[in-house]
């Protein structure tokens, strides 16, 4: 199980009491989170759903190709949008729920989830089945995708970043709009304070040359 030191021992209490033993926590991230689970192998593993902010979806779905037998559930403890959460299902995550869902509904969730069913708290399996199709994500960014976020975050506007990477301005913008679906953000200074948050550029690559 992990998240923020915080909430840890009231998760602890909520899966020991539903039956789930040898529950162990941790606030580890990235690829200290890796190691762990490596040594730990761990049959199930919970991730608070704003663990890595907007971008859980996106890093789950990461820790999922590289170890693709793990199960994972993704909760939350408090307001969380289920539009969202639906990016759980589509990275492979097996289950959602919130505990601030019905106390009897949660209970429910976590019994099917000890039994090795998938649970998924009802208003987001609803909006899941109105779905037309799944989204083709990878959770993966593509080469050219991580040049366009360093010029991203250096500053560089779209047809700086067209003429350095010698693509046309829509290719740009299609780029960028990809980054903020699979990321989860809104717009290109919550792009930029994701990139920084999970490490995908660092400080030594900022150079700044964009025009004003």
């Amino acid at each position: 199980m992990s998240k923020a030191q915080g909430i840890l021992p009231l998760c602890k209490r909520y899966l020991t009491q539903a039956g789930f033993q040898n529950v162990q926590i941790t606030s580890n991230e990235k690829d200290a989170l890796y190691y762990e689970i490596n040594e730990l192998k761990p049959g199930l593993i919970f991730i608070e759903s704003c663990f890595y902010q907007s971008a859980t979806p996106f890093m789950m779905g990461k820790l999922l190709r590289t170890m693709p037998a793990l199960r994972i559930v993704a909760f939350s403890i408090g307001e969380f949008p289920d539009e969202l959460a639906m990016g759980f299902f589509f990275c492979g995550v097996k289950s959602y729920l919130n505990f601030r869902d019905e106390y009897s509904e949660v209970c429910s969730g976590l019994q099917k989830i000890l039994h090795g069913e998938e649970y998924w708290m009802q208003t987001v399996q609803r909006r899941i089945e109105l779905q037309p199709e799944i989204p083709d994500y990878d959770y993966d960014i593509s080469p050219r995708q991580m040049e366009v976020l360093r010029l991203v975050c250096n500053g560089f506007k779209v047809i700086e970043i067209g003429n350095t990477l010698q693509i046309s301005k829509r290719t740009v913008e299609t780029h960028k709009q990809d980054l903020y679906d699979l990321l989860h953000v809104r717009n290109e200074g919550e792009l930029i304070k994701i990139a920084f948050i999970l490490d995908l550029v660092q400080k030594a690559e900022l150079c700044f040359y964009g025009g004003a």
